[in-house]
């Protein structure tokens, strides 16, 4: 997770329901000292040094409903959008 060495919260996407995979995910917003939240270790890259990237895991971690970004089940919609303006930036930042 890019930045996860010094986040204060996270924005997760995460399985909230059953169902088709594209409707059963949300976004919630996780503060990183939730119980059950632990950095297991920063990730050596090769490149793209400006921000740190590390490995983290989840046991029995809650967060309360109100954390939840949008509506429950719409969080794979919003992350496409936002992947649109991503691929855009990727595109451009390969110009010279």
């Amino acid at each position: 997770i890019t930045n996860s060495l010094q986040a204060d919260w996270i924005c997760l996407l995460a399985n909230t329901s059953e169902g088709k995979p594209h409707q059963n995910k949300s976004l919630i917003i996780v503060p990183m000292k939730t119980p059950g939240i632990t950095i297991e270790k920063k990730i050596h890259k090769i490149g793209m040094w400006a921000s740190d990237t590390g490995l983290i895991h989840f046991d029995n971690v809650r967060v309360p409903q109100r954390n939840l970004i949008g509506m429950e089940g719409a969080g794979f919609m919003y992350q496409m959008i936002q992947f649109q303006e991503e691929r855009l930036w990727g595109a451009a930042n390969s110009i010279e």
